[in-house]
């Protein structure tokens, strides 16, 4: 089994890219602010120095390309988006590892921004 942390770490982030992807053809953000949030080369650097799954980074290789194919073959993205989210839920749904959650994952989050 994974470490807890890392995989409580991978299932927020498969989530976060379900919720983005599902924005980005709501219209309600553009591919640029998905980037801003998850699809980055410095996301994929710490996943891959954290020992994230393989699956997980080629999502987030996956989201790194939306630029391109937003620029290039903008006719594409719907699909390229449609196949992120059915990857992300097979990922959730595969993942036969099961850490029970002992505190919130978001406590950190609200201890540094309260802490400043």
């Amino acid at each position: 089994m994974k470490n807890e942390k890392l995989y409580r770490l991978e299932r927020v982030l498969l989530l976060l890219s379900l919720g983005l992807c599902n924005g980005i053809k709501a219209g309600a953000i553009d591919i640029e602010e998905a980037c801003a949030y998850l699809y980055s080369p410095l996301m994929l650097r710490n996943l891959k120095e954290a020992g994230a799954s393989e699956e997980l980074y080629r999502l987030i290789e996956m989201g790194l390309e939306l630029e391109d194919t937003e620029t290039l073959i903008p006719q594409n993205i719907g699909r390229d988006l449609e196949e992120m989210i059915a990857m992300a839920i097979k990922i959730l749904t595969e993942s036969s590892d099961s850490a029970p959650i002992r505190d919130k994952w978001f406590n950190p989050i609200f201890d540094n921004l309260l802490s400043n």
